[in-house]
């Protein structure tokens, strides 16, 4: 991340999971979205909204919006 904020041109990779809970506590990970940084450089969030996983970053002036696979 520390190389992104100092040379955007290099790609700050992204990987966003759907975490499965049980009484609050995690107890399975799957990843739903992976990315070399093409995409979105360095995701911090992620939301479902429906069919849509919207992802943001610190790094990038914008909102990825992803149709999730069902």
């Amino acid at each position: 991340m520390r190389a992104f904020f100092s040379d955007p041109a290099k790609p700050a990779p992204s990987e966003i999971f759907r975490v499965g809970l049980s009484d609050g506590v995690p107890q399975s990970a799957t990843a739903v979205y992976s990315d070399l940084g093409q995409g979105i450089g360095g995701a911090r969030v992620a939301a479902v909204l429906g069919d849509r996983l919207l992802i943001g970053s610190p790094l990038d002036a914008k909102i990825l919006d992803c149709t999730m696979a069902r």
